[in-house]
């Protein structure tokens, strides 16, 4: 429940994002950046998840890019 509500939020702030920055994301791009954020937001423990999921969405990004 929590991974899939997480999911739905990452969702959405991808949606968000080009409204707050000045950056263009496909829906490729988005997609892939919700289901690989909501991953390292599954797999980490104990707080790591501050920083995977961060740096998870900082790779996809550069490689996507």
């Amino acid at each position: 429940m929590g991974s899939g509500m997480f999911l739905l939020s990452a969702f959405a702030l991808t949606w968000l994002a080009p409204l707050l920055l000045p950056i263009e994301l496909s829906m490729g791009q988005k997609i892939l950046i919700a289901l690989c954020s909501t991953l390292a937001e599954a797999v980490s423990r104990k707080g790591y998840d501050n920083s995977t999921i961060p740096a998870s969405v900082l790779v996809i990004l550069i490689l996507t890019t």
